[in-house]
């Protein structure tokens, strides 16, 4: 089945998520202030951050850009800048960036260990 694009997402087509390309690299800040946790990732356009899950709900918000999503190896949809996406505890998420996008992953620290991620 071919991918056909009317510039705000996939009309048709198999929503299959790519191997990350390492030529791709995601840049990453970690911000903590206060009880809140923010992990900012820059994603070039094509890069995946690829299948992990925490052990605690957070929201993933799309700052800049256009981004494909899956959960739990699922595709969840296509995401234009603004948006917020809620990350259920333990749910695998992806994202593809259709376009250079920046995601913001928010979570408060204090029912959860920053670092901890599952499968990633």
């Amino acid at each position: 089945m071919s991918e056909s694009y009317n510039g705000f997402g996939l009309l048709s087509g198999v929503y299959q998520l790519p191997e990350p390309d390492p030529k791709l690299p995601l840049e990453t800040e970690i911000k903590i202030l206060g009880g809140t946790f923010v992990k900012s990732t820059v994603i070039p356009k094509g890069g995946i951050v690829a299948q992990h899950a925490h052990p605690y709900d957070h929201i993933s918000v799309l700052t800049r850009g256009f981004i494909r999503a899956w959960k739990n190896g699922e595709p969840v949809g296509d995401f234009i800048a603004p948006f917020g996406l809620h990350i259920p505890a333990h749910a695998g998420h992806s994202f593809l960036a259709l376009e250079e996008s920046t995601i913001l992953c928010v979570h408060d620290i204090a029912t959860a260990e920053a670092t901890e991620v599952e499968g990633g």
